[in-house]
C-alpha cells in the first residue's frame, strides 16, 4: 500500500522501497526453513525491514539498537524481532504526526537472553493491557516461543512512562560452531 501511494507522489522513494522489499523478501526466504538463527542474521533481517519503514516515515522514525556483544553469539527464533518492531511502529509511531522512536535492546543475563522492544507511543492503560496482544504478530510469536521453549520463556507486554514495551525472555543458546544447513551456508 505504501509503495502504491508513493508511486504517485515520490517515484524515486517508491523505486527505493521496491528494492528494499526485494531484499527483505530474500532474507526472509533464506531463514524461513530455520526455526532459530544467529542473532546477527536476525538483526540483518530487521535492518532490511527497518530500511522500508525509514523510507516510509522518514525523520518521524528514530530507531536505536542496543545489542550487547555477548548476545550476538545467541541463537534466537527466526523472525522474532520484525513483528515486535512492526507493532511498535504501527501502534507507537505511525499514528502520530510527531517524531517517534523505537528501541531494541538485547542482552544476556547469565543463562538467559532478554529482548526488549520499546516505543514512544501513548502506551496503554492497565485496564486495557489484557486486550493488547491479540493480533496475528504477537499470537504467532507466542506460539513459536511455546514450541521452541515450552515452559522456559516469557513474553510480557507493558505500559511504560514513555510508551509501550514488549519483553521476551528465553534461554541463552549459543550459536552452534558448525551448522550443516544454516541460512549463511546458502543451502
Amino acid at each position: 500500500n505504501t509503495i502504491s501511494a508513493l508511486i504517485r507522489t515520490n517515484a524515486a522513494a517508491a523505486d527505493r522501497m521496491i528494492e528494499q522489499l526485494g531484499g527483505l523478501l530474500r532474507l526472509t526466504l533464506r531463514v524461513s526453513d530455520h526455526p532459530v538463527v544467529p542473532l546477527e542474521t536476525e538483526l540483518e533481517t530487521l535492518g532490511a525491514y527497518l530500511s522500508i519503514e525509514q523510507t516510509r516515515l522518514g525523520s518521524r522514525l528514530e530507531v536505536r539498537l542496543d545489542i550487547a556483544d555477548d548476545a550476538l553469539r545467541a541463537e534466537v527464533p527466526s523472525l522474532l524481532l520484525q513483528p515486535l518492531v512492526e507493532n511498535a511502529i504501527l501502534h507507537g509511531v505511525a499514528p502520530h504526526s510527531r517524531r517517534g522512536w523505537v528501541r531494541v535492546e538485547v542482552a544476556r543475563h547469565g543463562e538467559r537472553l532478554r529482548v526488549v522492544v520499546r516505543d514512544s507511543g501513548d502506551g496503554v492503560d492497565e485496564g486495557s493491557l489484557s486486550k493488547v496482544g491479540s493480533g496475528v504478530g504477537l499470537a504467532n510469536t507466542r506460539a513459536r516461543l511455546n514450541h521452541l521453549y515450552p515452559g522456559d520463556h516469557k513474553l510480557a507486554l507493558g505500559a511504560t512512562a514513555e510508551g509501550f514495551s514488549v519483553t521476551v525472555d528465553l534461554p541463552f543458546q549459543p550459536v552452534r560452531a558448525t551448522r550443516q544447513s544454516g541460512p549463511e551456508s546458502g543451502r
